[in-house]
């Protein structure tokens, strides 16, 4: 209950989150998996195996990128029906969270916001060694430009137990945030972005190359999968920092949009387990690591820093929607 963070709600019914097909309870009372339709397994602490019942479909769950998960052999190999994962190709899709559009839009003054920021790049992160090699990333584009780093990979501390104040005060005084991901692989965006969506701070992603296909627009994030190299991305949010219009604009969307949670996918659950014409499906041995695994663990390609002498006659271009910086 509290990985698919429903113990908040207070009466275990569909109808408490706001589904439009909402004839479902759930539980985790585990003496009532023979009566369920559907049982919702975590993929890391899956424990033992239940019996299955020929009517039930049994759901496999994750959040972890296909570089650190798998599917279980053994007995649980061939067990499950459908999916629930942050791909956007699983049978229901379940992001970390949803953009929404705000019911009533904010006003926010992001020029005043901007005006007041006073440092350019702030990174907090604990984990060090990465299979994206995101350190080796930022290591390189701190020879560009300057980024502060918090927590257990910086010289700039910042406790768990304080990790909302540090926000706060990056939201405050930072321009630009990492959100870089610890591995890069299809469809997977976490917390890293998510935490900042709703903060007056323009993210800077690093991960998947196509964040459109989970919901996320290119004019609300600046992605490095855009820049040839790291010495590229920071002479652009060098430009930035000196042009609050074009700095703005990365901004002003969120006056219309929020975080939503993962309510969505939990409906859709519901609506496909009243759903007579959803088909009978299920993943054979090894199919389910198969997809969820093969060629979507994704090898950094942007680690190459040697680039040629750049030659007097050498020009860069950055076009920002309203005209055009020539460096």
């Amino acid at each position: 209950m509290d990985y698919m963070t429903l113990r908040t709600y207070k009466k275990p019914e569909f109808k408490s989150l706001g589904c439009p097909v909402s004839n479902c309870i759930y539980t985790e009372d585990k003496s009532l998996a023979d009566k369920s339709d559907a049982i919702v397994f975590i993929a890391r602490s899956l424990g033992r195996k239940p019996k299955k019942l020929p009517h039930q479909r049994w759901v496999w769950v994750t959040h972890e990128s296909s570089c650190y998960s798998g599917e279980a052999g053994g007995a649980w190999a061939g067990m499950f029906n459908w999916t629930m994962t942050f791909r956007r190709d699983s049978t229901i899709f379940t992001p970390y969270q949803f953009v929404v559009e705000r019911e009533k839009p904010l006003a926010k003054n992001f020029t005043a916001i901007a005006l007041k920021k006073t440092k350019l790049v702030a990174w907090m992160v604990s984990n060090c060694h990465t299979k994206s090699n995101r350190e080796r990333y930022v290591a390189e584009l701190k020879k560009h430009i300057p980024v502060d780093v918090y927590g257990g990979c910086g010289p700039l501390k910042c406790s768990k137990r304080d990790n909302e104040r540090c926000l706060e005060n990056i939201n405050r005084d930072y321009k630009f945030y990492l959100s870089f991901e610890n591995s890069i692989s299809t469809d997977y965006v976490t917390e890293k972005f998510w935490k900042m969506l709703d903060r007056d701070i323009v993210t800077v992603t690093r991960g998947p190359a196509n964040y459109s296909r989970v919901g996320i627009k290119p004019e609300w994030h600046i992605n490095t999968n855009d820049f040839k190299s790291p010495k590229d991305l920071a002479a652009y949010l060098k430009y930035l920092d000196k042009n609050v219009t074009a700095y703005v604009q990365y901004l002003e969307w969120k006056n219309q949009y929020t975080t939503g949670n993962r309510l969505k996918a939990y409906c859709d659950l519901c609506a496909k387990l009243n759903d007579p014409s959803e088909p009978v499906t299920w993943f054979r041995p090894g199919t389910l690591a198969n997809w969820f695994n093969k060629g979507h663990c994704i090898a950094p390609k942007d680690l190459n820093f040697k680039r040629r002498k750049r030659r007097q006659t050498d020009t860069f271009i950055y076009l920002d929607g309203h005209g055009v910086l020539i460096f």
